[in-house]
């Protein structure tokens, strides 16, 4: 469903317009930054989990076998990029050679990876590890590049960018999560309208949450978990932690 034909469904949802009248440009420019907020709350709290700092390549000041006060018993200091993500990571970029990495090799469906350029200054390639990102089986990132997100689609088999919708841009949601959109942008918009959002509205949009979360469930690793070991298997392209045991790792 295209996101002008949510933001019409929506004001149905509370009567605002009448059957059969489209909505007004005022309405549809009222409404559609609603419905992006709206979509941008679900990631991280309805829709998948918080997601962690990956940095490519680790950070410089990173101690190797450290003492405490952190200083380093190895004078050598990590050169290699891990090249293999766990799901739910922020690639942290600061490259200075062209380098490819992976993403995950079984990723979550709803799993999130982000990117943010802290003055890398050659090429990074984000190899969609045998599925499709925007489209391709990779994307290629500048230096300075602009801070982005893509999610992870099974039923698609593709990371999909994040952006903010359009009136024109389809849902980025699977066809059976329209409701929860309509919904929840009718209870946003209804108080701007003057109209109390009506109860059998509320319920179904409690219910479609909840069948959000169910959908996208993830299983991570705790902080502690992430050591160096895991770090070692990534290197390898072995998963961060094991198929049998959950978020238990090898």
């Amino acid at each position: 469903m295209l996101a002008s034909e949510i933001i019409e469904q929506a004001l149905r949802e509370s009567n605002t317009i009448p059957l059969g009248r489209a909505p007004t440009d005022t309405q549809k420019a009222e409404s559609l930054p609603r419905l992006n907020n709206y979509i941008d709350g679900l990631f991280g709290t309805k829709l998948g989990e918080f997601i962690m700092d990956w940095p490519v390549p680790p950070r410089q000041t990173s101690p190797v076998n450290a003492r405490w006060p952190l200083s380093p018993a190895d004078t050598k200091l990590p050169r290699n990029v891990w090249p293999y993500l766990p799901n739910n990571v922020r690639i942290v970029n600061s490259v200075d050679s062209p380098t490819t990495i992976y993403l995950p090799r079984k990723p979550n469906d709803g799993s999130r990876v982000g990117f943010a350029d802290v003055g890398a200054t050659a090429n990074l390639t984000i190899n969609a590890n045998g599925r499709f990102i925007e489209g391709g089986p990779s994307v290629i990132l500048a230096a300075a590049s602009d801070a982005t997100e893509w999610f992870y689609r099974a039923d698609l088999g593709s990371w999909q960018k994040r952006a903010p919708l359009t009136l024109d841009d389809p849902s980025p949601l699977p066809v059976e999560f329209d409701d929860l959109l309509i919904t929840g942008l009718a209870l946003r918009l209804g108080p701007r309208y003057g109209q109390e959002p009506t109860r059998a509205t509320a319920q179904t949009n409690i219910a479609m949450e909840r069948r959000l979360k169910q959908r996208y469930h993830q299983i991570m690793p705790k902080w502690g978990q992430w050591n160096p070991r895991m770090l070692s298997e990534q290197a390898h392209g072995e998963n961060s932690y094991s198929e049998g045991e959950g978020n238990l790792l090898r």
